[in-house]
């Protein structure tokens, strides 16, 4: 087996990150894969809308539902695409929202 280095590989390292809210906001500005998404209703159903832009008028990509008291954890297929940042709309503030995303400073991997 050939003997590769690290640096050969760190064009493909993107460190992702995790954020929770409770709350509609921006979770990031600027593009970035989305990897995965949970939301839990504490107490409540929780629903939470997620665009790609920096308000509600952004594309819509996902509306996410848990029942009172559960979370939903969608774990995506591929990571989605979003070219200006990620906003989320939720319906109240027992919605609690976990998302992971990869940011794209360094441009989209090969």
């Amino acid at each position: 087996m050939p003997k590769f280095e690290i640096t050969q590989f760190a064009k493909f390292i993107r460190p992702s990150h995790a954020i929770l809210i409770n709350q509609t906001g921006i979770l990031f500005k600027g593009p970035c894969l989305l990897v995965s998404i949970a939301v839990t209703g504490d107490g409540a159903v929780a629903e939470a809308d997620f665009y790609d832009g920096l308000n509600d008028q952004g594309e819509h990509k996902y509306k996410i539902k848990a029942l009172s008291n559960t979370t939903f954890h969608a774990s995506l297929n591929a990571p989605t695409d979003f070219d200006t940042g990620i906003y989320v709309v939720v319906n109240d503030v027992t919605t609690y929202v976990t998302v992971q995303y990869i940011p794209l400073y360094a441009g989209r991997p090969e």
